[in-house]
């Protein structure tokens, strides 16, 4: 096997005599060290995600390439910086705080605010990780830009609404209920125009299933038997009935039910 030597030698003279004193020293070890920790560094600079590394002062030792190019510094400004010049959700008590809670956790993750140079902003998640190394502490920040996806989750929140307000503008009743079937008695919502439609109070709906079934006109208790395979429906499927329906406050009315099962993580 091949092995890295280093040699140190010196010549040493003796009256007439002269002669070389050395010796070797194996520093394999060493070597492949600095190389894993040059494969590392190169690693971390070509991430897509900002990393760097801060002391327990809040300084800023190093950031990586994508630091540079999301934040807008160049590589002297960024070696100016504090913690809380680029997060401005951070001071210097704070910081000291969460520094205080890595020492015990070791690892910790979060959703936070990266600032750029222009005074921008934008969403990051960041994971912090605890390092000491030759008895100096720092943490470790690895920062994704997550603006994508908090605008995508703001959209769905939008559209949320929408659909809800358009449910009540149409005189639609909206309800959800967890399966299976077996076990409706769990987590139901009805929204009061549901209620309204099948006759409840609230009070009832922990009774639903069996309060709904009783009301049926028994001549159309046949068509809601579909009812059985509503959690083997995949997809955008639907289940689409009309039947009579025994109301206690509106008597006898007709209901259109549509119903689909969603499968949630």
């Amino acid at each position: 096997n091949k092995v890295w030597v280093s040699i140190k030698a010196k010549l040493v003279k003796e009256g007439d005599n002269e002669y070389i004193d050395g010796y070797f020293e194996d520093i394999t070890n060493k070597k492949l060290t600095k190389e894993m920790l040059n494969v590392y560094k190169y690693s971390v600079n070509i991430s897509p995600d900002s990393a760097y590394l801060v002391n327990c002062e809040g300084k800023i030792l190093f950031f990586n390439e994508t630091s540079y190019k999301e934040l807008g510094y160049n590589e002297e400004e960024l070696n100016n910086l504090f913690i809380w010049d680029i997060n401005p959700n951070i001071n210097p008590i704070t910081w000291r705080n969460l520094f205080n809670l890595l020492k015990e956790k070791k690892y910790f993750k979060e959703e936070s605010i990266h600032r750029r140079k222009d005074g921008s902003e934008f969403y990051v998640e960041i994971i912090s990780a605890y390092v000491i190394f030759n008895n100096d502490e720092y943490l470790s920040r690895i920062a994704r830009n997550i603006t994508q996806r908090k605008n995508f989750e703001e959209k769905i929140q939008t559209n949320d609404l929408r659909f809800f307000s358009t449910i009540r503008a149409s005189g639609l009743g909206l309800y959800e209920v967890e399966g299976p079937k077996e076990l409706l008695l769990r987590n139901v919502y009805l929204d009061e125009r549901a209620r309204n439609l099948l006759g409840m109070n609230v009070e009832e709906e922990n009774i639903i299933n069996d309060f709904w079934l009783a009301h049926i006109h028994p001549e159309d208790k046949y068509k809601v038997e579909k009812w059985d395979n509503i959690f083997e429906v995949n997809g955008d499927d639907f289940i689409n009935i009309e039947y009579r329906y025994k109301n206690k406050f509106l008597g006898d009315i007709w209901l259109r039910h549509i119903m689909g099962a969603l499968k949630r993580d």
